[in-house]
């Protein structure tokens, strides 16, 4: 019985964590998102190079991060 609690308490706990993990998600999607427009090709202003060139491994990780979230929401139960 002592077991079946711990469980049902542990399954609590993790039910709780979802709504944090989908809001980083949120976050990671915006972010990736505004770091891919304001890198490219636009007309009305010219991105130095060097700031598309340092944008690709923040991007690299930051799609890195949002696939490890998937991951967790995979795995954590819903509500």
């Amino acid at each position: 019985m002592a077991k079946k609690k711990a469980l049902t308490d542990e399954r609590k706990e993790l039910i709780e964590y979802r709504p944090l993990w989908e809001s980083i998600q949120r976050d990671l999607d915006s972010i990736i998102g505004e770091i891919e427009m304001t890198t490219s090709q636009q007309v009305s202003k010219k991105v130095p190079r060097d700031v598309v060139f340092d944008s690709v491994p923040i991007l690299r990780n930051l799609k890195a991060a949002r696939k490890h979230t998937d991951e967790l929401l995979f795995l954590y139960p819903r509500g």
